[in-house]
């Protein structure tokens, strides 16, 4: 009896120990996720002089990969990954619809722009919203065209758009696209792109180098450019004039303020700050080629002034409640192909007027 009751026994802890062998093994290590790829930090730039903020949502977190190449970007884009599933399928988790704030009366074309990357930099296109989700794609600075593909998402207090590119589609950090209007050609969209962030970056040895050689380039502080000669006329410079204009203290007339009609009369690097750079132009609300977004009082007459230009318009909507949406303002670029090459022959500031 004492016998068989030991063999029960040691069978009970035979059984014991191998559960607890069975135990330990489905408790082994599993096998480590992939690497989140890291975001590339973007240094703050040097500040510039600004009278609003724009209501474009400035990412608190860089969503651009820098490349190991610092090539000169172009308009075309190289896919690592072609998603085999469209953005649509919604197969990710998604957060909440993201409440994008209006304040603007301007519609949503659904058509969209890339702002705010670097020219040796690269817009990741994600799987699924979040910066935690795999690389598929990398747009170039100032890509244009780019269709939107479903509702914006906010995740990590970040919005996320879903846009069609190329055939493919995919998630993008909505704080590095503004709203399009008009079709924008690729080489017209890059070279104004590089204008106003060489401006944003006071580097006036890249504006001058954009200027057109022969007939340089005008700078108007309203909408309506006026052409002819001496004081009645907007200034013109040439590249070479232009490239030590940030150093130079002579008051120049640069025709008359709206409303009070004083004369606007100020050295360039004030201009700049009051009639070039007075908002931050690089973080705009819209990107518009050859059409009007901002529009007050004052004639606009570029289309006459450069029948042969293309037009880009760098907008950003009111922001203040006070002034009921009055406080937009836009910065605009004229420009005109020689060979190859397109070229700033106009620089025309625009804001509401009386």
């Amino acid at each position: 009896m004492y016998v068989r009751a030991g063999a029960k026994k040691f069978k009970g802890l035979l059984v014991g120990l191998l559960i607890g062998l069975m135990i330990l093994s489905g408790c082994a290590t599993p096998t480590p996720a992939p690497a989140v790829p890291q975001e590339a930090a973007t240094s703050t730039p040097t500040a510039v002089p600004t009278a609003m903020t724009s209501p474009t949502a400035v990412p608190t977190e860089t969503e651009t990969t820098a490349p190991t190449s610092t090539a000169t970007p172009v308009p075309t884009v190289v896919p690592t990954a072609t998603p085999t599933t469209p953005v649509a399928d919604l197969t990710c988790t998604l957060g909440p619809v993201a409440e994008m704030p209006d304040e603007t009366e301007l519609r949503d074309p659904g058509v969209y722009t890339v702002i705010g990357v670097a020219n040796d930099d690269r817009l990741n296109v994600r799987t699924c919203p979040g910066a935690m989700h795999p690389i598929v794609h990398q747009l170039m600075p100032y890509s244009a065209g780019l269709q939107r593909a479903g509702q914006s998402r906010e995740i990590e207090g970040q919005p996320w758009t879903p846009i069609n590119y190329g055939g493919a589609a995919g998630w993008v950090n909505a704080g590095y696209l503004a709203r399009q209007y008009g079709e924008a050609d690729p080489e017209v969209a890059v070279r104004a792109g590089q204008i106003v962030r060489a401006l944003r970056e006071q580097d006036w040895d890249a504006v001058a180098a954009a200027v057109h050689p022969g007939v340089g380039a005008r700078f108007s502080p309203y909408a309506f450019v006026r052409m002819g000669e001496g004081e009645d006329a907007d200034r013109v410079f040439s590249a070479a004039e232009l490239a030590g204009l940030a150093g130079d203290e002579t008051i120049y007339h640069w025709g008359v303020f709206d409303g009070s009609g004083e004369p606007i009369e100020m050295s360039f690097i004030d201009y700049y700050a009051r009639f070039i750079y007075d908002a931050d132009f690089g973080w705009p609300y819209a990107v518009a080629y050859n059409e009007i977004v901002g529009s007050g009082n004052t004639i606009n007459n570029l289309a006459e002034v450069y029948p042969q230009a293309e037009v880009v318009e760098y907008h950003l909507a009111g922001s203040d409640p006070r002034f009921g949406g009055m406080d937009w303002r836009s910065l605009r670029l004229a420009l005109e192909k020689v060979g190859d090459t397109w070229y700033l022959v106009g620089l025309v500031h625009d804001e509401w007027t009386i």
